[in-house]
């Protein structure tokens, strides 16, 4: 069996393709540090990763061992510890500890790999564990892996509640939620999670100087944490200028033309200081909006956000800087005022009265100022004195009021909006319902007056129709009078003629038989006449009172032929406003979907998120 011996000591693990490809392709080896509150945990770990037994289990030493392991010209370095979380352990031994860590992980580690118990693991032994890390650097948390093991399967329980284990679930928030458990872990997982973190911190290791914080033990004082600043704004060019001004880089990546937050870090004027680019909100969807300021927040854990930097040019405000400025408000909450500051970049004289003008007169300038406490800096990029100045001012803010904006201020924010838009939908579907009423009363107010219309439509047309045969009647009698007169006249003037006819021929004293058989004649003749005239007169009646019904056939064809007209109309404009109500309603339900579809998936961005 090959142990683990406290030098260096070479073990040749085994090929894997896939294990070292997440590592940067410039990076010699990979050196990680083993630290927990179990020896044999531990060494496990380091079996697993090198495939044998490279350290006893059984056997814990008396110093810190170190194991390298080559793969295809990728070396990876593993520097196990003693227990250096034993509540026992001297401050000497702990000290003599530690330097041998830092001298075998040298020039500095990449990776601590924290194997942790969670039924073991206390308060007391958080507090112990956060300690060492601090002294060995103040950004050791920025490097480090927690590994949860279970020692038994009877304790595999617990795998679901470590969360709720609150020493352990602090932890893990100060490792930024790197995390993994070791039930059913794969090898190449672990090295993946292992070459996410040198990436993250782009390849750069720890550097520990062991004159100044390892070998000063745990009663010496700390460095002073990290000052957290957060560069906002719509313009990603200033906003990476002003990164470079503060940190003193010249190299930096922009997040002008990127979706996702950028983290870097450096030292400046004796203060360490984390500098994260929060990308432009404005325009952005709500779930990309909301994961970007998770992210945000979450690289700032665990101190927070000490300061939000709005960085802006000396000039007008834009609708996409107003746009920019609502939807930060909308996101951190109004709180997020209280830990802001103005940032007006320049490169020029900051103290020239043109600046001076501009800032004191520009309205919405002024109302901005206002809102985040009128604290502002006019910085001159190229001035170094001038962010020393920004920094105390950053410090002066933080130590008047609230300390920082923390991970559960902007959890209580969304929560809080969570509760907004509740009330809100519960507020539109009120008043929607409310409008629904007021549209049926509507609806059934219209109907009554259809049909008040339509029987006033009814009465006019029976109006109409009495009056036509009013009238008709009235014709056809001015006609039957009209007729009876002329018949009058002619009977008359038949009378008058058959008169004169027989006064001539009594006056006449022809022969008896002539003026007789004349008058038989004449009479016969009149009769014949008068035969005609009667006969053409019932004629006349009989046609007169066909062409009358016939017209009153016509007129009931008509006014059955309208009738039928009129009830096709309406049936027509029924079917219309059934299906105008139909469509009505449909697209009501439709808006009404849609909004609570809205409102559940936001709900569940909130969660996801």
């Amino acid at each position: 069996m090959a142990a683990a011996v406290p030098e260096g000591h070479d073990v040749k693990s085994r090929e894997r393709k896939s294990s070292y490809q997440v590592l940067p392709p410039n990076m010699s080896e990979l050196r990680v540090v083993l630290l927990g509150n179990s020896w044999s945990e531990r060494s496990k770990v380091g079996n697993f990763m090198f495939g044998g037994t490279v350290f006893d289990i059984q056997k814990e030493p008396d110093c810190c061992l170190r194991v390298r392991g080559r793969c295809k010209q990728k070396e990876i370095v593993l520097i196990n510890t003693p227990d250096l979380l034993h509540p026992n352990i001297s401050e000497d031994k702990l000290t003599e500890f530690m330097e041998n860590c830092v001298r075998l992980s040298d020039p500095g580690p990449h990776v601590f790999l924290l194997v942790l118990q969670p039924e073991d693991f206390t308060e007391q032994l958080k507090l112990r564990l956060q300690s060492i890390l601090e002294n060995i650097n103040d950004r050791s948390f920025d490097h480090s892996l927690i590994l949860i093991s279970l020692p038994g399967e009877e304790n595999s329980g617990l795998t679901e509640n470590f969360k709720q284990h609150p020493p352990l679930k602090h932890l893990i928030k100060m490792c930024r939620y790197r995390y993994l458990t070791q039930k059913d872990l794969e090898l190449s997982e672990l090295l993946t999670r292992l070459g996410q973190i040198v990436r993250e911190n782009k390849g750069e290791h720890l550097s520990c100087d062991e004159s100044e914080n390892c070998t000063d033990g745990l009663n010496k004082t700390r460095r002073p944490k990290s000052l957290n600043l957060v560069l906002c704004g719509r313009r990603g060019a200033e906003k990476t200028s002003a990164a470079k001004a503060i940190l003193g880089h010249t190299e930096l990546h922009s997040v002008s033309s990127s979706s996702e937050c950028v983290k870097h870090q450096g030292e400046v004027c004796g203060r360490w200081v984390s500098l994260v680019e929060l990308p432009a909100l404005y325009g952005k969807p709500q779930e990309a909006v909301m994961k970007e300021s998770f992210r945000c927040i979450s690289l700032c854990d665990p101190e927070g956000v000490h300061a939000f930097i709005l960085v802006l040019p000396v000039g007008p405000l834009t609708d996409d800087d107003k746009g920019e400025l609502k939807t930060i408000q909308n996101t951190f909450s109004s709180r997020v005022n209280d830990f802001t500051m103005i940032l007006f970049t320049m490169e020029s004289d900051p103290t020239a009265p043109a600046v001076d003008d501009f800032v004191r007169k520009n309205r919405d300038i002024q109302e901005l100022c206002q809102s985040c406490g009128g604290r502002y800096v006019v910085l001159n990029i190229k001035n170094k004195q001038q962010i020393s100045e920004m920094l105390d001012t950053v410090e002066k803010m933080n130590a008047e009021g609230s300390r920082s904006f923390t991970n559960d201020m902007f959890t209580k924010a969304q929560m809080e909006k969570v509760t907004r838009l509740k009330a809100e939908l519960h507020t539109s579907k009120t008043l929607a319902y409310g409008q629904m009423d007021q549209i049926e009363q509507q609806q059934e107010a219209i109907r009554k007056l259809q049909a008040e219309l339509e029987n006033l439509k009814t009465k006019i047309t029976d109006a109409e129709s009495v009056n036509r045969k009013i009238k008709e009647q009235e014709r056809r009698e001015k006609e039957d009078k009209k007729r009876r007169e002329q018949e009058e006249i002619q009977r008359q003037k038949w009378e008058q003629k058959l008169a004169a006819l027989e006064k001539k021929i009594k006056s006449e004293s022809d022969e008896k038989e002539i003026i007789d058989k004349k008058l038989m004649e004449n009479r016969e003749e009149m009769r014949k006449e008068r035969e005609d005239w009667e006969k053409k007169q019932k004629e006349m009646w009989k046609k007169q009172n066909q062409e009358d019904e016939q017209r009153r056939q016509e007129e009931q064809e008509k006014l059955k032929k309208l009738q039928e007209e009129y009830d096709q109309e309406r049936e027509k404009y029924e079917m219309k406003r059934k299906e105008e109500d139909q469509i009505r309603k449909e697209q009501e339900e439709k808006e009404r979907k849609e909004l609570e579809e809205n409102y559940k998936k936001e709900m569940k961005d909130m969660k996801t998120s």
